[in-house]
């Protein structure tokens, strides 16, 4: 309550700067959604959108939180619609670019767009400094993608890569691990597959729920 009351302040003092509103707006938005209230949500992001002037961190950041929202309430032509405005609008922050992207390459697959699934993840990955979460992100999807399509090949290089790739995060290279030996061991490679969930195993900091569930699969194939 104090947390939207002071963000309120802001958006309610009259000669606000535009830039403090509008980060006001979107917290406030992000807050009203982890309340339940997803009408109030949608209407600071809408805001936001709609404020002639606002920086454009922020517009792109409530498009894509917009996106979210409207997905989870089954509206996915208004979150396609959100997410391409981001991808769309020159200058907008490579992080959100990044982000909607991947979502709106999500919701392609999602809705039988394969193609334009797999355009979306390769931009990400291909494009020039994006965040490394959503590079491995992307190349965790699309090697599920790709294998879903038969292209077992191209599966397991994505997987390679995520797994090679300096920094990626922790969660995004332990997927990897496990659906590269998932994959080895459907082709026939045994050791393979036992040497990815050895090594996801071995990772710092995997869940503990994670690395129990790749143990007892392990534990199974030992024993064969």
């Amino acid at each position: 309550e104090g947390q939207l009351a002071d963000y309120s302040q802001v958006i309610d003092m009259p000669g606000a700067p535009m830039e403090q509103v509008a980060i006001a707006l979107v917290n406030r938005g992000i807050t009203k959604g982890s309340q339940g209230d997803v009408e109030g949500q949608l209407a600071d992001y809408s805001q936001v959108i709609d404020m002639p002037g606002a920086p454009m961190e922020q517009v792109a950041t409530a498009l894509v939180n917009r996106g979210i929202a409207k997905g989870e309430q089954g509206d996915v032509e208004g979150l396609l619609a959100d997410y391409s405005q981001v991808i769309d609008m020159p200058g907008a922050p490579m992080e959100q670019v990044a982000i909607a992207r991947v979502n709106r390459g999500i919701a392609k697959g999602e809705h039988g767009d394969v193609e334009g699934e797999l355009a979306d993840y390769r931009q990400v990955i291909e494009m020039s400094g994006a965040p490394l979460e959503e590079v491995a992100i992307a190349l965790v999807n699309r090697g599920i993608t790709k294998g879903q399509q038969g292209d077992v090949e191209g599966q397991l290089a994505d997987y390679s890569q995520v797994i090679e790739l300096p920094g990626a995060p922790m969660e995004q290279v332990a997927i990897a691990l496990v659906n590269r030996g998932i994959t080895k061991g459907e082709q026939g490679d045994v050791p393979g597959q036992v040497d990815d969930y050895r090594r996801m195993i071995k990772m710092p900091g995997v869940p503990k729920d994670w690395v129990s569930a790749v143990q007892e699969e392990l534990d199974s194939l030992i024993k064969k």
